[in-house]
C-alpha cells in the first residue's frame, strides 16, 4: 500500500512524502531442510540435540547401524537428545534416519547422523 502526504506550510508546498507499507511474507521453501550430520549430547550447551524445524509436519525415524529403530518423533519441531524411546542414552556412533514429509516440501528424505557424547573441549 502506498501512502502520499503533501505538507503545506504558510501556503507554500514544503514537502512531498511517500511511504510504502509492505506485508511481510514467508519466503518460499528452498526444497532443502537443514539437517545436522553430528550432535554432541554431552550437556555442554552446544549441539546437544539433533533438531529439525519445518513449516510443515514431519515424521522422523532413527535406526542403529544394525537397522533397529531407536527413535521416532513427529511434528513441526523435532528434538532428539540421543536417547531411545525408553529414555536410555544411546551409544556413540553413526545412526541412519528417514524423514516422511507428507507435504513433499523437502528433497532430503534420509541420511546419517553421528552421535558423539565425548567432551569436545578435551578433544581439542
Amino acid at each position: 500500500m502506498n501512502l502520499r502526504c503533501i505538507l503545506a506550510v504558510g501556503g507554500l508546498l514544503a514537502t512531498l512524502l511517500t511511504a510504502t507499507i509492505a506485508q511481510a511474507q514467508t519466503p518460499p521453501s528452498t526444497g532443502q531442510l537443514e539437517v545436522p550430520n553430528v550432535f554432541t549430547p554431552n550437556g555442554d550447551g552446544q549441539n546437544d540435540t539433533f533438531s529439525l524445524e519445518s513449516s510443515q509436519p514431519l515424521k522422523l525415524w532413527v535406526y542403529s547401524r544394525t537397522g533397529t529403530q531407536v527413535y521416532y518423533a513427529e511434528g513441526r519441531r523435532i528434538v532428539w537428545d540421543g536417547r531411545n524411546e525408553l529414555g536410555h542414552k544411546l551409544s556413540d556412533g553413526i545412526y541412519f534416519y528417514t524423514l516422511d514429509d507428507p507435504a513433499n516440501t523437502y528433497k532430503q528424505k534420509k541420511g546419517f547422523v553421528y552421535l558423539l557424547r565425548a567432551d569436545m573441549k578435551r578433544l581439542k
